[in-house]
């Protein structure tokens, strides 16, 4: 009950409501998951999608406890196939490969630790294996990945910013953001760079982490910022980091992928999906139909949701 109060931000959960009813969806699963492992339940997400409540759910833990599968916990590394969504961007994305990246800039409520912040960094550097990778190109510049068994500490930049005026910490932030998010070499690495903005005594900081896009996406950014906030408590804490067990690694996913993609079971599918994937839709109007559709011609419309209507489309 504490662990579907906390991920849902519920501050209280019957036993019998529904899971998805509740608001729960695929990702927050996970989380209860993960966090059931490390308090010694033995869930599965698929349990959390066949059982939707908690009297349901505790009632199945001990019937799959036995026999579940057992996942190698050490640094995975080695050659790794590209998933179809790398070879997608590698080719619509030919001209700067290197720059694709994404980016948080987190607010420091608190006093920062470089120590503790690069400890905690290389904890999640060490668990999760794909935040090791590396991307070369072969005598066929055909694009290639392999997985480090481990990598240096994350060297974070400390930029002092406290001379600077309010608006002026802004522009240096963006100028120092767009300096690092160029900065990438996807052969040598690291594929996750960190800087700290010291704004001064009437400011927070600001800890900023960019991570390539072949590594990381807007789902993997929930788990990363949630065992990176978890490792540094612990740590503040003077506790070794404890992170959530392994899942399938990022390796044999990529592989199975890869072995499914030749089975028997997707030959029977592939016909279907190439006639889905060859078909004409009709394109969404545009206001110049003679303009390149491209991202730089994008625009963004941003409404909010009074709280009723909020409430009601989350958990009514």
């Amino acid at each position: 009950v504490a662990i579907w109060s906390e991920v849902l931000r519920i501050d209280k959960v019957g036993v019998h409501d529904n899971f998805f009813e509740l608001g729960g969806d695929s990702i927050q699963s996970i989380q209860i998951v993960a966090r059931g492992n490390i308090l010694g339940y033995s869930l599965t997400v698929r349990q959390m999608f066949d059982y939707q409540t908690i009297a349901e759910l505790a009632s199945s833990i001990a019937a799959q406890s036995e026999g579940g599968m057992v996942i190698d916990q050490s640094p995975v590394s080695g050659p790794v196939p590209l998933t179809p969504i790398q070879r997608w961007l590698f080719t619509h994305e030919p001209i700067a490969p290197h720059h694709f990246n994404q980016a948080v800039l987190l607010e420091c409520l608190q006093p920062f630790s470089k120590a503790r912040m690069t400890t905690a960094l290389d904890a999640l550097i060490s668990h999760h294996d794909a935040l090791r990778l590396r991307f070369s190109q072969d005598a066929n510049e055909e694009w290639k990945q392999e997985c480090l068994a481990e990598q240096k500490a994350v060297e974070i930049e400390e930029i002092d910013l406290s001379s600077f005026a309010a608006d002026e910490q802004d522009q240096q932030i963006e100028d120092q953001a767009n300096r690092l998010q160029a900065s990438f070499d996807l052969t040598e690495g690291p594929l996750l760079k960190a800087a700290y903005f010291d704004c001064g005594d009437k400011r927070p900081g600001y800890l900023f982490i960019v991570v390539h896009h072949l590594t990381i996406d807007a789902v993997s950014w929930r788990f990363f910022l949630e065992d990176l906030n978890s490792s540094f408590l612990q740590l503040a804490e003077e506790k070794p980091v404890n992170l959530p067990a392994k899942t399938t690694p990022y390796k044999d996913w990529a592989e199975r992928l890869v072995a499914y993609a030749k089975s028997a079971a997707f030959n029977e599918e592939r016909e279907y999906w190439m006639n889905v994937a060859g078909a004409q839709k009709p394109l969404l109007p545009r206001l110049d139909a003679a303009a390149d559709n491209t991202m730089e011609q994008t625009v963004t419309s941003h409404h909010v949701l009074e709280a009723d209507h909020t409430h009601a489309l989350l958990y009514d």
